[in-house]
């Protein structure tokens, strides 16, 4: 059987239990508390699972969230007061879950960095940058330029970012109701069901995945049809970045511990 796990940005609850196969949908809050927030998804609903503090790295924003299945690692994008920074995280499946910050780097040739999608195939990272109306990609390595793509459409004000199964990106924006996706030649546009509200986004299964204000989460094919909410009444900030992959293994028991990490047992 298959599972989805959203964790998302923000406290700590009961032990649960998963097995095999699931998939982790991990997301962050906007604001203080900075947390994950951890669900599961069994293809209608979501369980609750766990809260978890992130990192203590001086955050004073948190942004955007993708996973490299080429590392197994979870990038984050987030603002420290001085600059915008991406980490690379460890999520440590053995016979406890820790979470573990690997390295840390800027994009000082970006005006901001907000959503995150790793590019699969050239270990770099896509990430939007409203002040430039931009998607650049970087080195997931160092953040070292790669490239950049100017965003073709009026009054651009990008938050999330994700790349389908044609290697298309989708773009959410904050100042109107569209996601805009990108052909190769021309930009398209199809009506948000997050309205302006969306932030972070992933692709997964077929499905676009987008946070949804202070809500939960949207899943829906990516021309905007077949949306369906799912809430997440334990999240009280707005939400932010968004990722999805999938775990293999034995069982696996969720419980809380301390600021950054994440224990659990195998059965």
């Amino acid at each position: 059987m298959r599972y989805v796990v959203i964790i998302l940005v923000m406290a700590s609850l009961p032990v649960c239990a998963f097995g095999d196969g699931e998939t982790w949908f991990m997301n962050t809050n906007h604001g203080e508390p900075f947390s994950f927030y951890f669900y599961e998804f069994d293809g209608s609903s979501l369980t609750y699972v766990d809260t978890v503090d992130c990192p203590d790295l001086g955050v004073n924003q948190s942004y955007g969230l993708t996973y490299s299945e080429e590392r197994d690692t979870v990038f984050w994008s987030y603002a420290t007061g001085s600059a915008d920074s991406i980490s690379e995280l460890d999520i440590d499946f053995g016979t406890e879950i820790t979470i573990t910050v690997l390295n840390s780097f800027e994009c000082p040739y970006a005006g901001e960095i907000r959503g995150l999608d790793f590019v699969d195939g050239e270990n770099a990272i896509s990430f939007t940058s409203d002040p430039d109306n931009m998607i650049y990609t970087c080195s997931a390595d160092d953040g070292t330029y790669v490239s950049e793509l100017p965003m073709g459409f009026s009054n651009p004000h990008p938050f999330g970012i994700c790349y389908d199964d044609n290697g298309y990106p989708h773009l959410n924006e904050y100042n109107g109701g569209y996601i805009y996706w990108y052909d190769g030649a021309d930009w398209n546009e199809y009506v948000n069901p997050s309205s302006n509200k969306g932030s972070g986004m992933d692709f997964y299964d077929g499905y676009v995945w987008e946070t949804y204000w202070t809500d939960g989460a949207y899943r829906f094919l990516p021309d905007g049809t077949g949306a369906v909410l799912y809430e997440t009444p334990e999240v009280e900030a707005q939400l932010s970045g968004l990722t999805v992959f999938t775990q293999s293994g034995g069982d696996t028991v969720i419980e809380p511990t301390s600021m950054g990490t994440i224990k659990a047992t195998y059965r």
